[in-house]
């Protein structure tokens, strides 16, 4: 008996698929249909990039082998154009450092060929709570560094000392300038980046570095 909990029905696709072969991805949708997953199937990873940016929540799935790149090369390529979507990697058999680099990089999840329903539909139906639960972050993340971008060059460099836990004392040292002048930075990057108080700052932080050590940010 089918134990998975069936997705809730949307009008947007909660599948990305790249699947050349057109029946194999038709047999393919229908039973992701039968349990509730939208889904939308590209011929060829150059196909999927040229839609970005893609609905979410939703997830990814693709061979570690393909004729135009590999796997790890449109997971690198992903991350790169801020698609931080789970991403499932399928293959017949994957090399053991293949998987560890993979999740290195910020893969969700790999399933092996020839694909199971049931094994499938789980992973997917994870796939997308995992990213109904980071989605938050995540964009606050990319809001963080978009408005990093308007920071002067001098405040910029305070902020990453910052971003490293060094203090004001520590930060004005390195840099050499002065305690004062180092808070007046603080002060205007702040501003700058929409935040009210350093506690705020370190949150964004946090969730940054918490990203970038998943391997989904750069």
């Amino acid at each position: 008996m089918n134990s998975s909990k069936p997705v809730l029905q949307s009008h947007y696709p909660q599948l990305y698929l790249i699947n050349p072969d057109r029946v194999g991805a038709s047999v393919l949708q229908g039973m992701l249909a039968n349990a509730g997953i939208q889904s939308r199937t590209f011929d060829s990873p150059s196909q999927l990039l040229q839609a970005l940016p893609l609905a979410a929540p939703a997830c990814i799935m693709f061979d570690f082998v393909m004729p135009e790149m590999s796997g790890l090369r449109l997971l690198q390529l992903l991350r790169h154009q801020q698609c931080l979507h789970p991403c499932i990697l399928s293959a017949s058999r994957a090399e053991p450092e293949h998987l560890a680099q993979a999740m290195q990089r910020g893969a969700f999840g790999f399933i092996k060929r020839p694909l199971q329903a049931l094994e499938l539909i789980e992973l997917v139906q994870a796939a997308l709570s995992r990213h109904r639960a980071i989605q938050p972050h995540i964009e606050n993340a990319l809001d963080y560094q978009r408005q990093r971008d308007r920071l002067s060059p001098r405040e910029r460099q305070v902020l990453m000392h910052l971003e490293l836990g060094k203090s004001a004392r520590e930060t004005a040292a390195e840099l050499k300038l002065s305690p004062r002048t180092v808070e007046n930075h603080r002060l205007r990057l702040l501003r700058k980046l929409d935040l009210n108080t350093s506690t705020e700052l370190i949150q964004r932080i946090t969730t940054l570095n918490v990203l970038r050590a998943t391997g989904l940010m750069e």
